[in-house]
C-alpha cells in the first residue's frame, strides 16, 4: 500500500537510547500496544506487529479515544545496519477511509443533497486520518522518551 493509506515513522536510535538492547526497545512497545488496547500484538524477528479486528475494538472504562480504532496492522521493526539501529513503524489506515466514504454516500443518499455526504466523508474520514497521524507519531517517539526517563529515574533513585 502507499500514502495516504499505509503511514510509515522512522527514527534513527542515537544518543541515550543506544544503550538499550533491540529487545527491551521493543517490549517497551509491546506494553504500550497493549495498553491502548491494540487486540493482538506478537514479536516477529527483530520486531512487533500489531493487529485488530474490524468489529472487535476492545475499549477500556475511561478511554475516550481507542487510537487503534480504523488501524487494521501496525508494523515496528528495529533494524541493525553498520552498528546503527534504525525504528521503522507503519501502520495501515485504510479502513479509515472506507467508513468514511461509507458515512459520505450513505449520508448523502439519506439527504439527498451531496454536500453532506461530502462532509460525512471529511469528517469521519479525513479529520480520522490527520487525528490518527498525529497520535501514532506521538507514540512512536514518546515510547522511546519515556524508556529513557523510567531509566534515568530508576538510576536516581538508587
Amino acid at each position: 500500500m502507499i500514502f495516504p493509506f499505509e503511514i510509515k515513522y522512522s527514527k534513527k536510535l542515537v544518543g541515550e537510547i543506544e544503550s538499550f538492547s533491540t529487545h527491551e526497545i521493543l517490549e517497551s512497545y509491546r506494553k504500550d500496544f497493549e495498553k491502548s488496547c491494540a487486540d493482538s500484538v506478537r514479536f516477529i524477528e527483530n520486531g512487533l506487529i500489531a493487529e485488530n479486528r474490524l468489529f472487535e475494538i476492545n475499549f477500556k472504562p475511561g478511554l475516550n479515544w481507542n487510537r487503534w480504532g480504523g488501524v487494521s496492522k501496525a508494523r515496528l521493526l528495529v533494524i541493525e545496519n553498520n552498528n546503527k539501529r534504525i525504528a521503522i513503524y507503519t501502520f495501515n489506515l485504510t479502513r479509515i477511509f472506507v467508513v468514511g466514504a461509507i458515512a459520505g454516500v450513505f449520508f448523502g443518499l439519506i439527504s439527498k443533497f451531496y454536500l453532506v455526504g461530502i462532509f460525512a466523508f471529511v469528517v469521519l474520514g479525513i479529520f480520522n486520518w490527520v487525528a490518527k497521524l498525529i497520535q501514532h507519531r506521538i507514540t512512536f517517539v514518546s515510547v522511546i522518551d519515556n524508556l529513557i526517563y523510567e531509566r534515568k529515574r530508576n538510576l536516581s533513585s538508587k
